[in-house]
């Protein structure tokens, strides 16, 4: 199905001025298992545990909080 409106024409001429900024790209590669250490146990009276029944209302709490 084609869509009825076009899109704008492409202009040459700039409207806005652009300002160049410099960005770091860091990446972190594990090339063997054996790289990979044991988590620490968390300090204080803390549990973590996986949800067996996933509620959308947890989700969406994570999400906006």
């Amino acid at each position: 199905m084609s869509n009825p409106v076009q899109p704008p024409a492409a202009t040459t001429e700039a409207t806005e001025v652009t300002e160049v900024t410099e960005v770091t790209v860091w990446s972190l590669e594990q090339t063997s298992p054996a790289d990979l250490r044991p988590a620490t146990a968390p300090e204080g009276d803390v549990r973590i545990v996986r949800s067996e029944v996933v509620l959308p209302e947890f989700s969406r709490f994570l999400y906006s909080a």
